[in-house]
């Protein structure tokens, strides 16, 4: 079992690196377990970010690799909460998504793997967090009392704002 990291949970965007270069920046922030919260695991652009890829080809890196697909969900919009009414569709969708047993589900399944010890980092594909639905999801993880630093170079560690949003 990994040493308990101090309640930090780490979140990166893949963006257009190459698979050695994200695995390079998460050794270099010691995280041994990538969970890929992106809905859907595959990129045009960057297939080297494909899931079949990651699963195959990214534990060779030694960091675990794994897709929670209960992050990325999103909702047609219907009821939305009070805080997200400024927010583009998309947002508000998630937002009311994340009211949703599956968000809750996968939220407390990593929740679970930080308690363990493991350092974790929650992927997408974005690479400026506050452009990316993990922003909302670091929101929720923050909530649960841990504290969460985007990964936006291999020097760069952003703490994550007071939450702007609940859930």
């Amino acid at each position: 079992m990994a040493s308990k990291s101090p309640n930090i949970i780490h979140t990166i965007g893949h963006s257009t690196r190459l698979r050695s270069e994200l695995a390079s920046l998460l050794k270099k922030h010691n995280v041994d377990t990538l969970l890929d919260i992106r809905a859907i695991p595959y990129s045009g652009y960057n297939p080297q970010f494909n899931l079949e890829t990651m699963i195959e080809e990214f534990p060779t890196s030694g960091i675990t690799y794994e897709h929670v697909a209960s992050l990325g969900g999103i909702t047609p919009s219907g009821t939305v909460m009070a805080a997200a009414k400024s927010c583009s569709e998309r947002s508000r969708g998630f937002a009311e998504y994340m009211q949703s047993d599956e968000f809750r589900d996968g939220l407390n399944y990593v929740l679970s793997l930080a308690e363990t010890g493991k350092r974790i980092a929650l992927m997408c594909a974005e690479s400026k967090p506050e452009h990316c639905h993990r922003f909302w999801v670091a929101d929720a993880v923050q909530e649960q009392g841990w504290q969460v630093q985007h990964i936006v170079s291999e020097d760069g560690l952003r703490d994550h704002p007071a939450n702007l949003f609940t859930y």
